[in-house]
């Protein structure tokens, strides 16, 4: 991946180590389970996971396809 790429990706990725996580239910606001995504993740030295929505990676790789006229 080039550095344009991923620089793209990073802009619209959200870490989720560093944020609650769990089930919760939207209309009383009270969670049904939490998960600890950090823990995991710093016992081992590693980065934290994260997520980027689908529409936006999929629009990120076609913007990087060459177009016929750049060819």
């Amino acid at each position: 991946m080039d550095e344009d790429i991923y620089n793209s990706i990073m802009s619209k990725f959200t870490f989720t180590g560093d944020k609650e996580n769990g089930i919760k239910d939207g209309i009383r606001d009270e969670w049904y389970a939490k998960f600890d995504l950090a823990s995991p993740a710093e016992a081992r030295n590693m980065p934290y996971t994260g997520l980027i929505e689908r529409p936006d990676l999929q629009q990120i790789y076609l913007d990087a396809i060459p177009h016929c006229s750049e060819w």
